[in-house]
């Protein structure tokens, strides 16, 4: 499929270097750089899912410290809790 594009004499004026360095053509040029944008852009939409995604993550680790915050634990646990840390403490 062909389309004509057109390009701004001052952007002509950067791209024609690239080309003449790399011996490409325009039509390779532009299909190159049309590429690499849509990779850019689908990493950005990536990354913002990611951010949401330990977003939602941090606000359920802090809705289960809550939760464990307000639970009255037995004497049993309370004594298996306090060996564990002195574990981690002594090494």
């Amino acid at each position: 499929m062909r389309h004509t594009i057109n390009l701004p004499d001052p952007l002509v004026a950067q791209i024609e270097p690239v080309i003449e360095e790399r011996r490409a053509s325009l039509d390779d040029f532009v299909r190159e750089a049309i590429t690499v944008y849509l990779r850019i852009i689908a990493r950005r939409k990536s990354q913002a899912q990611v951010e949401r995604d330990y977003d939602a993550l941090a606000s359920m680790y802090e809705e289960l410290a809550a939760e464990l915050a307000d639970e009255t634990w037995g004497p049993l646990e309370n004594k298996a809790l306090t060996d564990f840390e002195r574990g981690l403490e002594n090494g």
